[in-house]
């Protein structure tokens, strides 16, 4: 089921009266926000923020509901959060980065970095190499383990909490927080021939899709070691700085919105020690800036990386002849991703590039289309698995409505 709607502008308002194309185009983004308000006041969804935005500028950007429901405290375009998987691209960037300076290159085998070996225990004499961690094929897993390793609460203020409080069945007690080059040896490392077998896929390294955190985090601690500067280090100075994202960090104490599990209940406040594969802090402003310059480097235009390796992030020559043929017309774009074709970057049906998040009390889409060079970005303070089915229906109807408005070549 799907609804078409109008794409809308936002313009300057240049007198109080607007008059002709001027009357129209803010009828259209009162529109918008208006249809956006109405799924809001299902009341299924706390908060959130949407921005849509072309090569150049941004087209339409609003948020809605509240970073705080109990205090009464809204929503806004420069409310911080957590974003999830969308964190996994900026690795991508990162590693790009780190081959135009001569610091790595995507085909070296991954123990040529590591100070300990790390090898798919089933084929321990095929070496896994960094592109094959940045398309999700280095056979490597992640269990019930790595979950129960990865969330920690970060602190008991949950304890004298007057609110209802969800406590995810994956968070650990406190404890202080350990660098992700110990967290990953200690989920990844073989040196027993009979070790961590549970933690690769019995394939060949290159051979099989598995969508994988701990992969991601690997790809960070090789960044780490071949670059000398830590991962926050090198985004900063690399992405941050000239993007002028200026909000955004790993830092989750800088997040300043309340993550909503379901209803009234909230999550406890928590921390991932896989921070580059899901824990990347900011907010509709900066993740605006950061999309817009993904669309401006799939055109040729990029000003973070080079041309060449714009096309190899994007894998260019797979995502112009990727399109919706074989896909079920009552099926959404965004749920029939490949992400094992570029350099964490998904490609999906119609034209579209860019990345989902979803972590406990987060929900995030980030896209462009390449056909009309529109992309959106869209961040959610509460959690929307599948059983959650009203807040879906929701969240669905929103992407329709985004689907459609980046699909417009006007």
């Amino acid at each position: 089921m799907k609804k078409y709607f109008f794409i809308v502008l936002i313009i300057p308002f240049i007198s109080c009266q607007p008059r002709g194309n001027d009357q129209k185009e803010v009828t259209l983004n009162d529109s918008l926000t208006n249809q956006f308000q109405n799924i809001y006041d299902n009341g299924n969804l706390h908060g959130f923020s949407i921005s849509l935005m072309n090569e150049k500028e941004a087209i339409y950007q609003q948020a809605f509901g509240y970073s705080d429901v109990a205090n009464g405290k809204k929503y806004k375009l420069t409310t911080r959060q957590p974003i999830a998987s969308i964190s996994k691209t900026l690795v991508g960037i990162s590693l790009l980065k780190a081959q135009e300076l001569g610091k790595l290159n995507l085909d070296d085998p991954i123990n040529k970095y590591l100070p300990f070996s790390i090898n798919n225990p089933f084929y321990p004499d095929i070496e896994i190499t960094i592109r094959q961690l940045a398309n999700h094929t280095s056979t490597i897993l992640d269990t019930d383990l790595y979950d129960e390793s990865s969330y920690f609460l970060k602190n008991d203020k949950h304890l004298k909490s007057s609110s209802p409080i969800k406590i995810y069945e994956y968070f650990n007690s406190p404890r202080e927080a350990v660098p992700i080059k110990d967290f990953i040896k200690n989920m990844l490392y073989t040196e027993k021939d009979n070790c961590c077998r549970d933690v690769f896929l019995n394939e060949k390294p290159g051979t099989t899709y598995q969508y994988s955190n701990g992969a991601t985090v690997l790809a960070a601690v090789i960044l780490e070691i071949a670059t000398n500067q830590s991962f926050q280090e090198f985004t900063a100075k690399y992405i941050f700085k000239p993007l002028e994202m200026n909000q955004s960090s790993w830092n989750t104490d800088s997040t300043n919105t309340k993550l909503y599990h379901d209803g009234d209940t909230i999550y406890a406040d928590y921390l991932g020690l896989d921070y580059p594969a899901g824990g990347l802090v900011t907010n509709s402003k900066d993740l605006s800036k950061y999309l817009q310059e993904l669309i401006n480097g799939y055109s040729g235009n990029g000003n973070v990386l080079s041309n060449r390796s714009y096309l190899e992030l994007f894998n260019k020559s797979f995502a112009d002849k990727f399109s919706k043929e074989s896909f079920p017309e009552d099926e959404n774009v965004f749920m029939n991703i490949k992400y094992d074709k570029g350099v964490y970057m998904g490609i999906a049906p119609q034209g579209y590039i860019g990345h989902t998040g979803s972590d406990p009390g987060t929900t995030t889409f980030m896209f462009f289309n390449k056909n009309t060079n529109k992309g959106f970005a869209l961040i959610i303070n509460r959690t929307i698995w599948w059983q959650y089915e009203e807040a879906l229906k929701d969240l669905w109807t929103i992407m329709d409505i985004l689907e459609h408005q980046t699909s417009l070549v006007k």
